[in-house]
């Protein structure tokens, strides 16, 4: 290849990077998320054992003020809807980790969390709970069942008193 080439070639490439970074800041801050849609799962952590595995799950329990709407578990996603699934567990591991001491969350951020639990439940909402489920699956004639859930760890975030 010719050195004239080389140069050319460099030249484009260089302008056509930032460019291309231009492009993906513009659109993340107007729309959503550009990056991949594809996400490669990850397959540490899942234990496999006899045809089923186990997976750790995180869902709030709300209890409203009226009790005749009972319990209601939602998952992370119904309550924060508008994070990308990608952030989720990142955001859920930083804030809502299994040794978190939840008193030490200030009154604004319990303020937040009520609200963004309200919101998504249609109720008002009296306790505010996290639980650790341990879920247990199996493959039964081409599909994947549910066997068993656990409650490994309950805490209470918000009321409770």
């Amino acid at each position: 290849m010719a050195k004239n080439r080389v140069k050319k070639l460099f030249i484009v490439v260089m302008i056509f990077l930032p460019l291309q970074y231009m492009v993906v800041g513009i659109v993340g801050f107007l729309d959503a998320e550009p990056w991949p849609a594809f996400v490669f799962p990850g397959f540490k952590s899942v234990p496999v054992f006899e045809g089923a595995f186990e997976t750790e799950q995180k869902v709030f329990k709300l209890v409203p003020v009226s009790n005749q709407e009972g319990v209601i578990s939602q998952t992370p996603a119904e309550v924060f809807p508008e994070m990308p699934v990608s952030q989720l567990s990142g955001f859920m591991r930083q804030n809502f980790s299994d040794g978190r001491d939840f008193i030490s969350i200030s009154n604004e951020g319990k303020k937040w969390l009520l609200n963004r639990a309200q919101g998504s439940a249609g109720v008002e909402i009296r306790v505010i709970s996290l639980r650790t489920l341990k879920e247990y699956r199996r493959f039964e004639d081409g599909s994947m069942i549910l066997d068993s859930t656990a409650i490994i760890q309950e805490q209470v975030i918000i009321g409770g008193e």
